[in-house]
């Protein structure tokens, strides 16, 4: 599947801005919602993003034409995952009692 006609025509910066959003919101969202709803379990949500971003960068993704950017894109969506632990993992509590 292509990329839509007004990605393709922004610079290479701001594709890659709109990216990263992406991969720290899907690394973020998928941490919370694994969790608080699925596995409670310690750092569940950290591992299963782990597997999902290395599958996602390294086998669907095909040839790695940029290292650094298929390194950075694993950096950002295992940040957004943490994060999203730490934030379920606060929460799990609250969202238990009701």
């Amino acid at each position: 599947m292509g990329d839509p006609k007004w990605y393709d025509d922004l610079p290479h910066e701001e594709k890659d801005n709109i990216d990263q959003g992406i991969h720290w919101s899907i690394g973020f969202l998928s941490a919370f919602i694994i969790k608080v709803l699925l596995i409670p379990i310690p750092c569940s949500g950290i591992a299963i993003n782990l597997i999902a971003v290395l599958l996602r960068e390294l086998v669907y993704s095909g040839k790695i034409n940029r290292p650094g950017d298929t390194v950075k894109d694993i950096r950002i969506w295992m940040t957004g995952a943490i994060l999203g632990e730490l934030l379920a993992f606060s929460c799990i509590p609250i969202w238990w009692t009701f």
